[in-house]
């Protein structure tokens, strides 16, 4: 049976947004895409994001990208757009995305998109706004959210599309449905990877899907070799390759050490949302600190260390230990 993480779920997701997101915009929100000046390249800042969302979110992180477009008519705008990857709803969710809305546009005073894909597996959990009220008085937002699970009855119009988020599409929700199916994961890698070449996507393109269905479509090793030489078979007879063997090997290694520094980042960041939860701040000297240790093990017990300790001078103590 495979067994799959979640961060193994979002971080494919994060990856492919950057690389391909006009491409992502065009396919779920079309008329948002058409009123983008894309002359102008997107600017991503996911540092201003770090800044507005820490604090707010409590367990675990999702799939957040924070971009600054410029409008056909000029004017600056922010698109947030927020993955949920989970199995379940999250009763904590609408209000998140109101907190981070006007958050950023508190900081920035731009107009702020909140977009949001859906990439969970409850049929039922389909949220789009949060509210509240008290005396007559009310706040609240009305976000933008598609369902990927809607795809499942356009399946032959995800196949005529041209767009390659239909492809990802694709590989997501037979990732979903093949996740105790070892033998039908490799059937529908095949034929989606072949579908690539079929298609006639650009190079970069086709190489950023292939990376995309490398990892949310993973394969025990023996399964992920018949899958290659089923795939060079096909290259050959078709007299047309988007990338070698050792370049696809190449490629998900350098995927696997993407992960592995992720997962240092986010245990990181865990210590210092701590910090702040509790003490209010996280002194520079203590982030600085933080930043050198690569030692998970390390890192998880800082995380301990940071709720239990009584104070912030007791945590720079252990911290230098």
């Amino acid at each position: 049976m495979l067994k799959e993480t979640t961060q193994e779920q979002d971080r494919p997701w994060k990856q492919i947004i950057e690389t391909l997101f006009p491409q992502f915009m065009q396919f779920f929100f079309p008329d948002a895409h058409a009123d983008i000046d894309w002359s102008r390249p997107p600017v991503f800042l996911d540092k201003e994001l770090q800044q507005v969302t820490r604090g707010s979110a409590t367990g675990r992180r999702y799939v957040d990208k924070l971009a600054k477009v410029w409008r056909i008519g000029g004017e600056e705008a922010w698109v947030l757009v927020h993955i949920e990857v989970q199995a379940q709803h999250d009763r904590g969710f609408p209000k998140r995305m109101f907190v981070y809305h006007y958050r950023l546009f508190d900081r920035y005073g731009a107009l702020v998109a909140s977009l949001v894909v859906l990439a969970d597996e409850s049929e039922s959990w389909r949220p789009d706004e949060y509210r509240h009220s008290l005396w007559g008085v009310e706040a609240g937002l009305r976000f933008r959210s598609v369902k990927l699970l809607d795809y499942r009855d356009r399946w032959e119009e995800l196949e005529k599309s041209r767009n390659p988020f239909s492809a990802v599409v694709m590989a997501h929700l037979k990732a979903q449905e093949t996740k105790k199916d070892e033998s039908e994961r490799l059937r529908w890698k095949s034929i989606l990877a072949k579908m690539l070449y079929k298609r006639g996507h650009k190079r970069a393109e086709a190489l950023e899907l292939l990376r995309f269905m490398d990892y949310i479509l993973a394969l025990p090793e023996e399964l992920e070799i018949e899958f290659k030489r089923d795939l060079r078979e096909y290259e050959e007879g078709q007299k047309v390759t988007y990338l070698s063997t050792f370049e696809r090997d190449a490629m998900r290694r350098g995927l696997q050490q993407g992960l592995e520094q992720g997962q240092i980042g986010a245990a990181r960041a865990s210590v210092i949302d701590a910090l702040e939860t509790r003490f209010g701040n996280a002194p520079d000297a203590v982030a600085k600190r933080l930043g050198k240790i690569s030692n998970m093990v390390r890192l998880r017990d800082l995380h301990r260390k940071a709720i239990l300790a009584a104070t912030l001078k007791e945590f720079e103590r252990l911290l230098r230990a």
